[in-house]
């Protein structure tokens, strides 16, 4: 629906129709799933927030002191990889 870039990573709220079937899970899933990010020396980790059974938010984070401010989020060259817990 929407995205919010905060310069120390991003906010991206989610719409999931109401007809959609809930699921039992964590309120917040991730933390394992990073991005090496074009223009970040340290990538992105992210976490997925749930609410009432439905996707709710993404949350984006820097994994080191740069800024994402000049990011333009919807053409990012990146590459997901996983990082054992």
């Amino acid at each position: 629906m929407k995205r919010e870039n905060t310069g120390g990573g991003f906010f991206t709220d989610i719409a999931v129709p109401e007809d959609a079937p809930r699921v039992e899970c964590p309120k917040v899933l991730g933390y394992a799933t990073h991005a090496r990010i074009e223009g970040l020396e340290h990538g992105l980790g992210f976490v997925l927030s749930m609410e009432d059974g439905r996707l709710h938010l993404l949350e984006g984070y820097g994994w080191g002191p740069e800024s994402t401010a000049s990011l333009d989020l919807n053409n990012l060259s990146f590459e997901i990889y996983h990082e054992p817990i």
